[in-house]
């Protein structure tokens, strides 16, 4: 699956502009969506549902 952000996330760390997509490897035990974050962006910030806004553009 891939999503795709709809808004950035304001990470310190590791920020991800709105657009940036990430394929998703798994969900974690408390519901945060982990993956690899497709070029030109990197890192391994988790997609919170809850928090961070994103659509589904491959199921």
């Amino acid at each position: 699956m891939i999503l795709e952000l709809t808004a950035p996330i304001n990470d310190p760390y590791s920020p991800k502009p709105a657009g940036a997509r990430l394929k998703v490897e798994y969900i974690d035990s408390i519901g945060q969506i982990h993956g690899v974050w497709l070029p030109p962006h990197g890192g391994s910030i988790a997609i919170i549902p809850e928090v961070d806004h994103y659509i589904v553009i491959e199921p």
